[in-house]
């Protein structure tokens, strides 16, 4: 069993990682993620929620959530929008877009940010992400540009390495510094993992610019059972007396059927130099679904375990999570209390086609919508070469698919419609020395969507450059070439 210590990071509708030990430690810049919009993502995000109570109230706003999936080019497009409700109006209102492109492997290759602008009555870019994978389907690059105006621009990037049984050893951060127009070191992470390929150290380091060295910030470390299954989680922290020091330990206990059925959650006491309780997640599970789920926090008063929400889970015939109930517990009057709920529902090929999800009004006793999710799925015709699709608002060059390729790859830019007029486009292809290698593109287009075949027998393996030119518009993006 691969085991990686992952943390979480809220990164708009991201998946939830392994540990959960240091959340509000992390960097500010987001983690790369799957960006999994379902069910599991917003429940996860929840439970981090609950775990933080300071957090809890702000948690499920009104708000809603559509997604349409539509097959493109071999190639997955899902776009969903964010709307928040308004209780004055009694009305959904545009907050956020989110346009994400997937290859037909479920792997992103670009996702775009866009929020509502009340005042243009339009979309607005904001931000964009674009990841790039090795032949063995690695995640080797993830890239955020920031919208400028009418540009796009570099902020941050991620650059991972794996070993060759396909295991992540490092993880470097850079952000953009536009100054010098180049790649800082920012944050990198460190993996080591014993013979049975289970990660038993996560280490992460910090850039100082200062003495242009990497300084230690934590580590875990891991302990797993003959099993693999991982049975402690060690976090520490580096002090300034240029010491480990522990944190934070999790305890995980399994059934027979290697499900996880408790985690404790312990804090390290500096004065006393003792593990203390801190909380204490219980499962159970029928034919190895999980049915529910219990939360406790230890009450340093009574030195016993007090129970606070608890969530249970109802799935169909095909074992497909159908929805959930998340309750509070009165202590005073013993009594489970509703919080929220949602109902999830599937077609006939076990493919989620919508989500509802409520909360509980106290004042009214009732359940409230809150967010509701719609799914949709449209084939498009592929036989595509270099071929005018539909027009869009701004010029962009998309990222090459499948990148990295071996011989061929397709390359796609858009020219506003913002002119009937013919407008002369450049794309050339060059080599990391900055050398011309290739010119696909030297003639008069006019406004739309285009794709062109790259064919790289000829090159040798390695990184090359695709750079257009639109009259004051440039743009250049990185491909690999892998024979």
């Amino acid at each position: 069993m691969k085991i990686i210590f992952t943390f979480l990071i809220l990164f708009y509708s991201v998946t939830v990682c392994q540990t959960d030990l240091i959340v509000n430690s992390e960097k500010i810049i987001p983690k790369k993620s799957d960006h999994k919009f379902s069910h599991s993502s917003i429940r996860n995000s929840n439970n981090f929620i609950k775990s933080h109570p300071h957090l809890k109230k702000n948690n499920f706003e009104n708000r809603k959530i559509t997604l349409q999936k539509s097959l493109d080019l071999n190639q997955y497009q899902y776009n969903y929008i964010i709307q928040i409700w308004n209780d004055e109006t009694s009305a959904w209102e545009n907050s956020e877009k989110f346009l994400n492109l997937y290859n037909d492997g479920f792997k992103e290759l670009e996702s775009i940010n866009q929020i509502w602008d009340e005042a243009s009555g339009d979309w607005v870019n904001v931000s964009k992400f674009t990841s790039e994978y090795d032949v063995n389907g690695n995640w080797i690059n993830f890239f955020r540009e920031n919208w400028n105006v009418d540009k796009w621009e570099n902020y941050f990037q991620y650059i991972t390495s794996f070993n060759l049984q396909n295991l992540m050893i490092e993880d470097l951060l850079q952000v953009w510094n536009s100054t010098s127009a180049k790649w800082e070191n920012y944050i990198i992470y460190k993996y080591e993992y014993d013979s049975n390929e289970n990660n038993v150290s996560y280490l992460r380091q910090d850039w100082n610019n200062s003495t242009s060295q990497w300084i230690n910030i934590w580590l875990h470390l891991g302990t797993f059972d003959n099993n693999n299954l991982l049975a402690k989680d060690l976090y520490q922290e580096w002090n300034s007396s240029n010491v480990w020091e522990n944190v934070v330990l999790n305890l995980y206990t399994y059934d027979e059927s290697f499900n996880e059925t408790e985690k404790i959650v312990q804090t390290w006491n500096l004065e006393s130099s003792i593990w203390e309780n801190e909380s204490k997640h219980n499962y159970s599970y029928v034919n190895n679904l999980n049915m529910d789920y219990y939360y406790f926090y230890w009450d340093l008063d009574i030195q016993d375990w007090i129970i606070w929400y608890r969530d249970l889970y109802s799935y169909d015939e095909n074992e497909n999570q159908t929805g959930y109930v998340s309750e509070d517990w009165d202590n005073q009057n013993l009594v489970w209390i509703n919080y929220e709920r949602a109902f999830f529902n599937f077609n006939e090929q076990n493919i989620l086609m919508s989500e509802l999800y409520q909360s509980w009004n106290l004042n009214l006793n009732d359940w409230i919508n809150s967010t509701k999710i719609d799914y949709t799925l449209t084939q498009i015709p592929t036989e595509i070469s270099e071929e005018k699709f539909a027009l869009e608002n701004t010029f962009e060059l998309h990222q090459n698919y499948p990148n990295p390729f071996n011989p061929t790859t397709k390359i796609k830019y858009s020219i506003p419609d913002n002119s009937n007029l013919q407008q002369k486009v450049v794309l050339k292809i060059y080599n990391v020395l900055g050398q011309v290698v290739k010119t696909l593109v030297n003639e008069n287009k006019l406004s739309g969507i285009y794709e062109i075949e790259f064919n790289g027998s000829d090159l040798m393996s390695g990184i090359y450059f695709y750079k257009i030119n639109f009259g004051s518009f440039e743009q250049t993006k990185k491909m690999i070439l892998l024979k």
